[in-house]
């Protein structure tokens, strides 16, 4: 047996940038690196990566395993590691990816306080890290868990606690070696971390996860050379039919065949995964765009196959992220055939300045018979509309929009049966449960040892702050690759960028307030007054409301239109030659317009066009510009 508790199976390919990062978050580690098992498999690279991990090994690590093998693809990679490693718990880190200093350590504590041995799977804390940088977010859709503390939890009771991410992952050897676990390596590219844990949860007997929520895993997001596997999914061919059929489906059914049916946390971690796959799908450049007629119909027909296995009571209960009300119906409605009865309408929103309510329901197949009472007499709408909701371009739900006046009462009937009218959308949204205490799941503190620096009390507590300061700072080397002298630099440089971030706030503040003053007074007063701001894209036109403002041009005059778009914009110039009004986004103009303006109208809802002041922080370094906190 290895020295140690831990074994690390470490896939490595092609991450020579990241991985001298990776390398040093090992050695700092507060737990003794030595005693951590490490086995790296170099999956066929071309960049030296494994020349990287050979030399470090010589001088930190020399019972590091390095295996080399052809390109197989990271679940090959990691079960060629897999036969190798000795000790009770593996995980599957990632080696562009960062540990916390105290990472192995507080894993080693929480086992140490688990004395009845109830965890059968550990998970621990993913924080996002943009590349490049060093600045942390805790917003991972499944990082509520955390937010009690360590826990012990059993996912029978507590579903929504499930745990889809391999390398924040520690499973027990024994439960692998004895079930013949490994990963599919015909999974690709993603969900093979979360099939093995699916069918390991099934195999361990008692699927009880140990919440470690002070070991932090900095995870990097936007890779800067070399996109990861899970960015560019769905431009994959293979996410269309392995991923499905091997992954979600093979998952299900292995643990179906196991245990004789599909526990509620195994459809959850399915659904997690095509709840972002509808996400991804509903963006506007979407990669499924780029999908082949034949690939959206393999990924159609397995989809049928995997809602099979997935409960009515399921999808009614799912919150841990949210499915949306057109992904909720659809789950419910095309795949379950479970329509609501009575039919529901929603009342969407209410227009105080237009006196009208948007009314909503969805439907299959044609349109019902659709009968309107406003205060009990038989109505038509002011405005109506049908539109289809598509997934890889198949139509799986409809949904009819209606708008009616807002003074009267509004009663519905479809196809002869009196409709609810709500605003009550029916998506489930379980507040945050706090998991069910089962015998043997208590935690006790482990027994620490003491330094001798700190045996009273008071001196204990004053290297706190102290220890806490020296991991910040071995977090940032081990992210910027720096050294201590780099560290003192880039001490100074903070401190330094502190001090103009003050004193650019205060200008701005100063720039605010007269600005402010100037959009009500004249010249501005009377050249904004009552505008119409139009937007597409910041940078990009060519969409809605391009088209809305073209028909503004020619046909309403009375309208004081402007179109609002960043002057490097490739359609800058194109739209100033057909005679568009072209403030710059960001621009004290666009303030001033903004400030004066009674609409804005935008097909993209997002915050920096939703908010085209507020948004223009990198606008505000540019002579002549500004952003605003008001809006």
């Amino acid at each position: 047996m290895a020295k140690g508790q831990f074994s690390l199976v470490v896939a490595l390919y092609n991450v020579a940038e990241y991985v001298p990062a990776f390398l040093e978050s090992l050695r700092t580690q507060s737990y003794p690196v030595r005693d951590l098992e490490i086995v790296v498999v170099d999956d066929g690279s071309t960049d030296g990566s494994a020349a990287i991990v050979e030399r470090w090994a010589k001088d930190h690590h020399p019972g590091l395993k390095l295996v080399r093998q052809d390109n197989a693809g990271p679940g090959a990679a990691r079960n060629a590691g897999l036969r190798l490693v000795e000790n009770a718990w593996i995980t599957f880190c990632d080696p562009d990816d960062v540990f916390h200093p105290a990472y192995f350590r507080e894993v080693a504590d929480f086992l140490a306080g688990d004395v009845h041995g109830k965890a059968q799977l550990l998970a621990t804390r993913l924080v996002q890290f943009n590349d490049g940088t060093t600045e942390m977010r805790h917003t991972h859709p499944l990082g509520k868990k955390f937010r009690l503390g360590n826990a012990l939890v059993s996912l029978d009771s507590n579903p929504e606690y499930i745990q889809l991410h391999g390398p924040t992952a520690f499973l027990r050897r024994a439960v692998l070696a004895e079930n013949n676990l490994e990963f599919d390596s015909r999974i690709r590219p993603k969900f093979e971390d979360s099939n093995l844990i699916g069918r390991y949860l099934a195999a361990a007997g008692q699927p009880v996860l140990g919440i470690v929520a002070d070991a932090r895993y900095l995870y990097r997001r936007n890779r800067r050379h070399g996109a990861s596997l899970v960015a560019g999914t769905w431009a994959d061919p293979r996410a269309y039919d392995e991923l499905p059929r091997y992954g979600h489906l093979g998952m299900l059914r292995a643990v179906q065949t196991r245990l004789g049916r599909v526990p509620h946390w195994a459809q959850y971690m399915v659904l997690y995964d095509l709840v972002w796959f509808y996400i991804d799908d509903k963006r506007m450049h979407s990669q499924t765009a780029g999908a082949s007629q034949s690939q959206r119909a393999s990924m159609h027909a397995l989809l049928e196959e995997v809602m099979a296995l997935i409960d009515v009571d399921v999808i009614d209960t799912f919150s841990v992220v949210s499915q949306g009300w057109v992904f909720h119906n659809i789950l419910r409605s095309y795949y379950k055939g479970q329509a609501l009865h009575p039919p529901v309408v929603q009342e969407i929103r209410r227009d105080g300045q237009h006196g009208t309510v948007r009314y909503a329901y969805l439907f299959q197949g044609s349109l019902p018979e659709e009968k309107i009472f406003l205060d009990g007499v038989p109505s038509v709408p002011a405005a109506a509309k049908t539109r289809d909701h598509q997934v890889l371009g198949k139509t799986l739900i409809r949904e009819r929009v209606l708008i009616l006046p807002a003074a009267c009462t509004a009663e519905f009937t479809l196809n002869g049966v009196r409709a609810e009218v709500t605003t009550d959308r029916r998506v489930p949204l379980q507040a945050g449960r706090v998991p069910e205490k089962l015998a043997g799941f208590e935690l006790h503190p482990p027994a620490v040892p003491v330094p001798a620096e700190a045996v009273r009390g008071q001196a204990r507590l004053a290297t706190y702050p102290l220890r806490k300061m020296r991991e910040n700072r071995l977090v940032r080397r081990s992210l910027t690759g720096g050294g201590a002298f780099d560290e003192v630099l880039a001490s100074a440089r903070r401190y330094v960028n502190r001090l103009t971030r003050n004193l650019k706030s205060r200008r701005r503040a100063a720039a605010d307030r007269r600005l402010i003053a100037l959009a009500h007074r004249e010249p501005a007063a009377s050249r904004y007054r009552d505008a119409w701001i139009l937007m597409d894209r910041i940078g990009r036109a060519d969409d809605n409301a391009e088209h809305l403002y073209r028909y503004l041009l020619r046909d309403r005059p009375d309208v004081n239109a402007w179109f609002l778009l960043d002057p490097k914009s490739r359609d800058w110039e194109r739209l100033r030659a057909k005679g568009f009004t072209l403030p710059a986004y960001g621009s004290d103009e666009a303030v001033l317009l903004y400030l004066n303006a009674v609409y804005k109208v935008s097909s993209h809802a997002n915050a920096n066009i939703e908010f085209p002041v507020t948004g223009a922080d990198s606008a505000a370094e540019r002579p002549g510009s500004y952003t605003c906190s008001t809006g």
